[in-house]
């Protein structure tokens, strides 16, 4: 966690009232470009967003009480990961009515323990499709990837958004 994330999350009266999930975290490598809209609010020198592409990884986030019980009723046919089912809207229905938001730079990251990796993989059965169903899950994959493409071309043209890398600023001393 960074050294003013206990300053940032004690209040939380920063957060407008129509935002009901905030990423605190960078996901994925250090140069990971993600589609973030124009500034909608600001707390301790840091910038709120909100998240117009994919963007993975939970480890920190803020979800609303309201918007928590609509995500609960989502779990019981959830059929993604839990960070693609809140942050990922090219293949979840509820990360698109989330709309998440992205904290700048990001209050956590994820541990270098693992280096980079998760420490759940191994206890995972990993299946790999073949024939109709491996080329099945390939289209269906192209797909949720480029499906919002033309819509965030017209964001980036006409209302402000940019690809930027969310930095992460350690506690001191780590």
């Amino acid at each position: 966690m960074s050294a003013d994330f206990g300053e940032i999350v004690q209040d939380l009266s920063w957060i407008p009232p129509d935002v009901h999930l905030i990423k605190l975290e960078r996901g994925g490598t250090p140069n990971n470009r993600i589609l973030l809209s124009k500034v909608r609010g600001q707390v301790a020198r840091k910038t709120l967003h909100r998240l117009l592409s994919k963007h993975t990884g939970s480890a920190g986030y803020i979800l609303s009480r309201e918007y928590a019980r609509v995500a609960l009723a989502f779990t019981e046919r959830m059929n993604v990961p839990i960070d693609h089912l809140l942050f990922n809207r090219n293949n979840s229905p509820l990360a698109d009515r989330l709309a998440p938001f992205q904290l700048c730079p990001a209050i956590v990251g994820q541990s270098s323990a693992t280096d980079g990796g998760s420490d759940i993989i191994p206890s995972r059965k990993r299946v790999v499709p073949t024939g109709l169903s491996f080329w099945r899950r390939e289209l269906r994959n192209f797909y949720y990837d480029y499906r919002y493409v033309p819509q965030q071309v017209l964001q980036v043209l006409f209302q402000g958004a940019q690809l930027r890398i969310v930095p992460f600023q350690a506690a001191v001393g780590d």
